[in-house]
């Protein structure tokens, strides 16, 4: 008798191999657009996910000095005037500015409004 073992084979099959090989073709072929950016089926710019964070950090920004804003008239409770500028609200410089862009907002001190001139920023 021959000390023969019976060897196994414990590789994949190329079926197995092609048919995840295509799997991964669909996904990535559906979050391509969603990932790198693109258009969608209405021809709509898709923003990338560094794109979405970075006009996020904005409105994130807008949102506190809209607050700011808002806490100056209601801690002048005889006038409840605006401010006159943003240095009246004595926030860093940064806060101040767009991280996307690096533009400073716009302050309309008649209305006491906050925007950023970015265009896109603003939309819900």
């Amino acid at each position: 008798m021959s000390n023969r073992q019976n060897s196994l084979q414990h590789g994949f099959s190329l079926i197995e191999i092609l048919v995840v090989l295509a799997v991964l073709t669909i996904l990535g072929g559906i979050s391509y657009n969603y990932l790198i950016g693109g258009k969608d089926k209405n021809g709509v710019k898709i923003k990338t996910p560094y794109e979405a964070g970075k006009s996020t950090a904005c409105l994130m920004n807008l949102q506190q000095v809209r607050l700011g804003i808002k806490n100056f008239k209601l801690a002048d409770t005889d006038n409840e005037k605006n401010p006159e500028s943003f240095a009246d609200l004595k926030f860093p410089r940064e806060s101040l500015i767009c991280p996307d862009t690096k533009q400073e907002y716009v302050y309309d001190k008649e209305t006491g409004e906050a925007h950023c001139p970015t265009l896109g920023h603003e939309k819900n």
